[in-house]
């Protein structure tokens, strides 16, 4: 069963920080657009791959005019579909109407997440996205033919976006400029070690399948901005759905 740690109790959540891939989105958009392995979390697309931030987000854009065109552009795709981008908008929203300030930590790259929240009009949820920027994993030969006049080129990430050290630390940094308790700010995430290195630093919210949020776990997290009694609620829904509350 789900823990929640004793200082956790009546107190709402006013931070929220996201991962991305695969807790936002249903596969891992950076190891798609780059190509990785396959069963390792991506989906399989054509040719040709990119690691770099401005290549990624040119490949977003081309994929969304070509392959995933009918399907409604490749972010619809990233996040499963029109139905569960709305439950992911109607979580978004209440969060925000209930005070809350929410962030993206991610370990892939900035201008591909903004570029996908951008195309389904969730960007603006969101105070700040953090991650990596640049050529940090690399570049491929398309990465190199790639203009920077690129209509993609406006949502890439700034140096103050950059991910310099580990999540834990990010947003231990962004409570403490907050002034927030521990009780106070959540990590949602889908990776074990990400989790065991935030747990004593803030709540974690654990997406144990990797495939996205569920709309169950959505109805969890809206609880932790808007009523107290979550954690006993949470206790008997929790393990059922995939997630681990800390």
């Amino acid at each position: 069963m789900p823990q929640v740690h004793e200082q956790d109790t009546g107190r709402r959540v006013r931070l929220y920080v996201f991962d991305f891939d695969q807790t936002l989105t249903v596969f891992h958009v950076f190891k798609t657009l780059a190509g990785w392995p396959k069963g390792d979390g991506s989906l399989c697309i054509p040719e040709p791959f990119a690691t770099s931030e401005l290549g990624q987000a040119c490949r977003v854009e081309e994929l969304s005019k070509t392959d995933f065109k009918e399907a409604g552009g490749f972010a619809s795709i990233a996040f499963g579909g029109p139905e569960r981008v709305e439950q992911v908008r109607s979580m978004l929203n209440f969060l925000k109407e209930n005070g809350a300030v929410l962030m993206i930590c991610s370990k892939g790259l900035v201008g591909t997440v903004q570029l996908c929240l951008s195309d389904l009009g969730l960007l603006s949820y969101f105070t700040q996205v953090y991650g990596h920027i640049g050529e940090t994993y690399g570049t491929t030969d398309y990465d190199l033919q790639v203009s920077k006049a690129s209509s993609a080129a406006r949502l890439l990430g700034t140096p103050d976006q950059a991910l310099l050290g580990s999540k834990d630390k990010l947003v231990a940094a962004l409570m403490s400029k907050r002034g927030l308790q521990p009780s106070e700010a959540v990590l949602v995430e889908d990776d074990p070690e990400e989790i065991r290195k935030a747990r004593k630093i803030c709540r974690t919210f654990f997406v144990k399948a990797a495939c996205g949020l569920t709309p169950e776990q959505m109805a969890l997290l809206m609880k932790m901005s808007d009523d107290d009694s979550m954690q006993s609620s949470a206790q008997g829904v929790g393990s059922k759905r995939g997630c681990n509350i800390m």
